[in-house]
């Protein structure tokens, strides 16, 4: 399950837990996002689902902008977004 947007409660968790145990969250690249990433990490990190960040390459600050380019498919999404970890810890 891919998860974008930075307003994800303990709610949306509980329910999507039901479903799946992994997440893989995408969220904006600005302070925003990097904040909404670590609060969602070390809120969830231990609650039994694999939890995975993916962070759009630069100069891109979210998905939507992302895929405005028209030059940018699926193919270059699984290549381009790199996987990160939330820190601290």
């Amino acid at each position: 399950i891919a998860i974008c947007g930075t307003a994800f409660s303990q709610n949306h968790f509980l329910k999507l837990a039901k479903y799946t145990d992994m997440m893989t969250f995408i969220l904006d690249a600005d302070e925003a996002g990097v904040k909404s990433a670590q609060r969602i990490y070390s809120k969830y990190i231990n609650r039994g689902v694999k939890l995975r960040f993916l962070k759009p390459p630069d100069p891109y600050k979210d998905v939507d902008e992302y895929f405005s380019d028209k030059t940018k498919t699926q193919q270059t999404f699984a290549k381009e977004f790199k996987q990160i970890i939330p820190e601290p810890w």
